[in-house]
């Protein structure tokens, strides 16, 4: 259990689940806060011989049940399936909004898709596809300049939440809360980068894209289709 040279670990044991179970902690000032207070601090011998036992009934049925929880599959972690499924609403919904993204900027730009994929394919982020979207409505549109900065400052709020819901680290919080954010900040664990977060905020961040979506290509894309003649 020895740590890697040049990092200080300090360990605790709690008693959770019928036995006593070890708990690591980075040796820096700013990890208290996440040390419980039933925590009792031993030696790094004890800690080796505590993390050898055998798990209690009580931890084994916990680990069955978390597992259950999660959606079934060993290899799952938190959070539970409800929230991965509204995070997965979140991923679905913002791919198809880059899509249309793209798409009305090659509209824009009077271009095919052919040379529009070479223009905004790979791995333009999505700020810098609303940035491009922004510039070519003020260089030829600039009657809808006003709906397309509320539409692009629009996709690049839910696109920041975005990154924090998917990219975050999820765990539990008191009382049953579900937090995500950041575990580290540098070598330090910063108070306040983790967050409450609600399956309805979920869902308001999913349905938020398919909002912003329906308006940009309603306000910028279809009047610029040629329309069929009858």
């Amino acid at each position: 259990m020895s740590e890697p040279k040049g990092v200080y670990v300090r360990y605790f044991k709690r008693f959770e689940y019928n036995m006593w179970r070890v708990h690591a902690f980075e040796d820096d000032p700013s990890a208290d806060a996440y040390i419980p207070q039933d925590a009792v601090s031993i030696t790094e011998e004890e800690a080796q011989h505590l993390s050898q036992q055998p798990p209690s009934s009580e931890l084994t049925k916990a680990l069955e049940e978390g597992i259950a929880a999660l959606g079934g599959r060993g290899l799952s972690r938190y959070p539970t399936k409800d929230f991965k499924e509204a995070i997965g609403h979140i991923c679905v919904n913002s791919a198809h909004l880059e899509v249309s993204l793209r798409t009305t900027i090659w509209h824009l730009a009077g271009i095919s898709a052919e040379v529009g994929m070479a223009l905004t394919g790979g791995k333009l982020a999505t700020n810098e596809l609303t940035q491009i979207l922004l510039t070519l409505v003020e260089l030829r549109y600039p009657h809808l300049v006003e709906p397309a900065k509320a539409i692009t400052k629009r996709i690049n709020t839910l696109n920041d939440i975005r990154g924090r819901y998917v990219h975050g680290i999820w765990h539990p919080g008191k009382d049953g809360k579900v937090l995500v954010g950041k575990t580290f900040l540098a070598r330090t664990h910063a108070k306040g980068q983790a967050q409450e977060v609600s399956l309805d905020e979920i869902y308001g961040i999913a349905e938020g894209y398919l909002k912003v979506e329906s308006e940009m290509l309603t306000t910028i894309l279809m009047p610029l289709v040629p329309k069929a003649q009858k």
